[in-house]
């Protein structure tokens, strides 16, 4: 087997490396996320209910605005995660171990 990496190997190892960047998806995140988004639009409700008049009145445009975007995090929660930043990753062409 060679030690050198020809373009075919190293085509593979940098596609396998962008596949990789998706991997690892935060979806503990993504549920406590979803959760909240739940608990949120119930809050609303509950308020929508026991609101006076003037109060609805003012509010209504602004809660049914929020009430919408909550709907969106619970239908797309990942959406809503924070994506981490790629590390750097060194790569050598030079087999490991080896100084020329």
């Amino acid at each position: 087997m060679s030690n050198k990496i020809n373009i075919t190997t190293l085509r593979k190892i940098i596609s396998e490396e962008i596949a990789n960047l998706h991997e690892g998806a935060d979806h503990d995140t993504a549920s406590k996320v979803m959760a909240s988004a739940v608990k949120l639009i119930a809050a609303i409700e509950s308020f929508k209910e026991s609101a006076t008049g003037k109060a609805k009145a003012e509010t209504s445009s602004h809660l049914d605005a929020l009430e919408n975007v909550l709907k969106n995090v619970i239908n797309s929660p990942m959406n809503y995660v924070d994506t981490p930043k790629p590390t750097a990753k060194k790569v050598s062409l030079r087999p490991a171990g080896k100084v020329m």
